[in-house]
């Protein structure tokens, strides 16, 4: 079974201008505009010197036939860094997706917040908890094994990796921000940069 999703190029766009997109391309072409990282503390370290303000650090990801890729949602909008737009090509296959937050040596998961993982769950041939139990252990293991460079000599780290409440519990919890843009007005109605978000957002009144 094929689920398609798809995107406005102008979110995307957008994600990319500002750095919000990291990604680890293994086939295929790089993302430009991109944050491009090979281990997960170079994410870690860009978004605790970037964040200034202390603003939630989760993200989206997602891991594709051609890479793992994050978005870092400045707000509850997400936009341009939903799981849609992580994707490059519509051919590009998606195994999962979910929400991640990296913090200096550990990392957190939400495995059934996304456009995808919601979806392809109840289709795995060996039901919902084996898929989560499998997805879960690989995850890990990429996460500790990717964490930085061994080769520098440094000490290995014991990457502590925790999961949300899933599927299978009465909690719901995500990473992702639910604030709000924080000036509503600037970000869409006066929105010069991404024209296209006014005509979303704005309704002229008489």
């Amino acid at each position: 079974q094929t689920f398609e999703v798809c995107y406005h190029n102008a979110a995307r766009k957008h994600a990319l201008n500002h750095g919000r997109i990291f990604e680890h391309a293994f086939a295929g072409e790089p993302s430009v505009g991109a944050v491009q990282f090979t281990y997960f503390s170079e994410v870690a370290n860009v978004i605790k010197t970037r964040n200034t303000e202390r603003t939630a650090t989760g993200l989206t990801f997602i891991l594709s036939s051609q890479r793992f890729a994050m978005g870092w949602a400045a707000d509850g909008m997400e936009v341009g860094t939903g799981h849609n737009c992580l994707i490059k090509f519509k051919e590009e296959q998606v195994y999962i997706a979910g929400e991640i937050r990296l913090e200096e040596n550990s990392a957190l998961f939400n495995f059934e917040s996304g456009t995808f993982t919601a979806q392809i769950a109840p289709t795995y041939k060996w039901k919902q908890k084996s898929h989560a139990t499998q997805w879960k252990g690989l995850i890990s293991t990429l996460i500790s094994e990717a964490w930085h460079d061994r080769l520098k000599g440094e000490e290995d780290l014991k990457i502590q990796v925790t999961y949300m409440p899933d599927l299978y519990s009465d909690a719901e919890k995500i990473l992702i921000p639910f604030t709000a843009p924080k000036d509503a007005y600037t970000t869409f109605c006066k929105n010069t940069e991404v024209p296209w978000l006014k005509g979303c957002i704005c309704k002229a009144t008489k």
